[in-house]
């Protein structure tokens, strides 16, 4: 018996960002200069002082607390306690490690409407 997706995957349009990675990939098989900005790709080089910081604190491999580390949480919380005179705390700043997926998890927890910008990332839109 063959296995049925649920119906709102059917109506999943091809990915843009999927799309424009594919052609790229073709132009550069052709010989053709890529500059790949897309799925965290950088052209530069990562400067000295931030492979220096990377290896000084390799030994921290474990996972984070879900919310994001505290000491970030707080110094996040504290600029806008200064800055924007916001009154927050850093229980009330989450960190995660994208834009994409906090606009994805806020769609699920919270009921409403979702308002994106334009111009937008080409992934904001499918998912709202």
């Amino acid at each position: 018996m063959k296995q049925k997706l649920h119906t709102h995957l059917e109506q999943l349009e091809r990915s843009a960002t999927l799309a424009i990675n594919e052609r790229s990939a073709e132009m550069a098989a052709t010989g053709q200069t890529i500059y790949r900005f897309g799925f965290g790709q950088s052209p530069f080089p990562v400067p000295d002082s931030i492979v220096a910081a990377l290896q000084k604190n390799a030994y921290r491999k474990n996972y984070l607390p879900v919310e994001g580390l505290f000491e970030l949480r707080k110094s996040i919380a504290e600029y806008h306690q200064e800055t924007d005179q916001i009154d927050i705390c850093a229980d009330g700043v989450l960190i995660a490690p994208g834009s994409k997926e906090l606009m994805f998890t806020l769609q699920l927890a919270l009921e409403g409407s979702t308002l994106t910008p334009s111009p937008c990332w080409v992934s904001y839109a499918p998912q709202g």
